[in-house]
Formats: structure tokens, sequence, C-alpha cells
């Protein structure tokens, strides 16, 4: 799947996450899911921070903090 930018791909990183969130049954027994996502599109330049794969490891640190199942990488909140 291709996003345009990356809003659309939080809202679809989102959606991925919502769909992921119905319980599934392991012999019987109901087990819950919750996924949090981090977004990064693909190049720019951000220091020491060229790996898109770093970048939004970052992002699902910011998504837990922020109590967000996504979040896009934000260099601006980096280091908070």
């Amino acid at each position: 799947m291709v996003a345009a930018d990356g809003d659309e791909a939080l809202q679809i990183a989102e959606r991925l996450c919502e769909a992921a969130q119905v319980p599934v049954r392991v012999d019987g027994a109901p087990i819950d899911i919750a996924l949090t996502a981090g977004v990064a599109c693909q190049g720019g330049g951000h220091g020491d921070l060229s790996s898109p794969v770093d970048r939004a490891a970052i992002a699902v640190e910011q998504a837990r903090r922020g109590r967000r199942i996504a979040a896009l990488f934000d260099e601006t909140a980096w280091g908070d």
C-alpha cells in the first residue's frame, strides 16, 4: 500500500491498528490485541536519524507517550 503523504500514511496505520483490536480466540479463550504504530516518511535528513526505521521507532514512542494508537514522526517533539 502506498500513501500520498505522511497524513495519509498515519490514517492507514490508525485503521490497521483499530482493525487488529478485535479479540481473537485461542482454545476458546479471548486474546486481546493492542497495536501501536509509528510512521516515518522516506528521505529527509533528520540529523542522526537518516533511517526511516529509526524515525518510525521514535514515532511509536511518541504515540505511546501521547496515548495514541499511531503517530507520525515529529522531529520537534523528539527528545522531549
